[in-house]
């Protein structure tokens, strides 16, 4: 009886046995011949499993161009210093351009000398755009600022949530672009870095609020971890109004007791979407009407002391009844909390 090679086997019964196979063993199954290779790029079925291409160095932008790693769309880039030290960021971006998606929590790296819309392109493809002087600094021009708040303010990109901490040059954008841009995301962080005075929003908040007001916006999650200017008090309908239309609202430093009271009076009204309400915890004792705050418990839930630690089991209780809390920013102290 004559024996039968397993190359001769019909291609339908080796993806079905590539099936099978773990994916360390299917990655060394695409090593032995050209026909396995070709069989295994050709069937995307076998590639479920992996979510994203990992780019260290110039050699694993070839992965890029095979189809197996085409048909995921998602890659992470490793060692920004190093990209740039090298003088390979112009070829790293423009090999991301068929990225639908760009997994990194933070770029540290001086983008300054690419073109403003590559770079525009690419940033875009973050789900988290993080804009910092410390930590994750990503060093940009103006242009370049202002193409990326375009991009994500006329299209649905992939940047879900856009933190901005002390970058001074957010200031410097036309507050209508501001609005137009931060309103167009699900989740905006506004927060104020140590050792860095915070950023000058003056006219650019109350054009936020306008737009939030004034037409349907993504944004759902607004975190104020910096001090309102004193603009947001000028117009205190247009901005208790526009925290009312959110979903999730938190402010780490004091505020005044009319605006306090201005949100809670709409919560009364039974016109708000807000689920969440967040404010330093010393605020709640001098409500200047403490039947509002009950009536606004009424409407949006029981209000609630919880305790920041980091860490702390007071913090997991909170995650596990009132839904995760977002420590990336978070400034731990007490907080006066109406949530649902």
């Amino acid at each position: 009886m004559s024996q039968m090679h397993i190359n001769d086997l019909p291609g339908e019964i080796l993806v079905q046995i590539f099936h099978l196979l773990s994916p360390k063993d299917l990655k060394s199954a695409m090593l032995v011949c050209k026909s396995w290779v070709m069989i295994g790029e050709e069937t995307s079925s076998l590639w479920t499993w992996m979510d994203l291409v990992t780019l260290k160095n110039m050699g694993d932008l070839q992965k890029l161009d095979m189809k197996r790693f085409k048909l995921n769309k998602k890659a992470k880039v490793i060692g920004w210093s190093q990209w740039k030290k090298s003088g390979q960021l112009p070829e790293l971006f423009k090999a991301l351009l068929p990225i639908t998606t760009l997994v990194n929590y933070g770029i540290k790296a001086d983008l300054t000398s690419l073109e403003p819309q590559l770079v525009a392109s690419v940033l875009t493809k973050l789900e988290k755009l993080v804009l910092s002087r410390a930590g994750h600094y990503i060093k940009l021009t103006l242009q370049q600022l202002e193409l990326i708040f375009t991009t994500i303010a006329e299209k649905a990109t992939n940047v879900k949530e856009l933190a901005i901490g002390s970058y001074e040059t957010v200031s410097k954008l036309t507050p209508a672009l501001f609005a137009a841009a931060a309103s167009n995301v699900e989740s905006l962080v506004l927060y104020r870095e140590k050792g860095y005075f915070p950023i000058e929003l003056e006219q650019h908040l109350p054009a936020l609020f306008d737009d939030v007001n004034e037409s349907r916006r993504p944004l759902k999650k607004l975190y104020m971890y910096t001090d309102l200017p004193s603009s947001v008090t000028d117009d205190l309908a247009l901005f208790s109004t526009a925290i009312n239309r959110l979903e999730i609202v938190s402010f780490a430093y004091n505020l005044e007791d009319v605006e306090i009271n201005a949100i809670l009076g709409k919560i009364v009204e039974g016109d708000s979407k807000l689920k969440r309400l967040e404010m330093p915890y010393e605020k709640q004792v001098c409500l200047q009407d403490p039947d509002l705050r009950r009536r606004a418990e009424e409407k949006i839930g029981v209000a609630e002391h919880v305790s920041l630690d980091m860490g702390s089991d007071l913090l997991r209780q909170a995650d596990q009844k009132m839904g995760e809390v977002e420590v990336g920013y978070r400034f731990y102290h007490p907080i006066f909390v109406l949530s649902e």
